[in-house]
């Protein structure tokens, strides 16, 4: 079986978080998906900046999800 070289640096826990403040949101989706380690180091500025579409909105409201937030 042949070796297979990883593409991922094996950078301290600490520093991905600080390179990924300096990311897209599309880029730092794709760290995330590298293993999980850069996975778990992405999830908080993923959620740093949450986007609402109220594209949405009309169907939520239909099935009560809104009202069930409400509480």
């Amino acid at each position: 079986m042949a070796q297979v070289d990883s593409c991922t640096v094996d950078l301290p826990f600490d520093i991905l978080p600080m390179i990924f403040k300096h990311l897209s949101t599309p880029d730092i989706r794709s760290c995330a998906l590298a293993n999980k380690e850069y996975y778990a180091a992405a999830l908080p500025s993923l959620w740093s900046h949450v986007n609402v579409s109220i594209r949405y909105l009309p169907s939520l409201v239909s099935r009560g999800v809104l009202l069930a937030l409400d509480t």
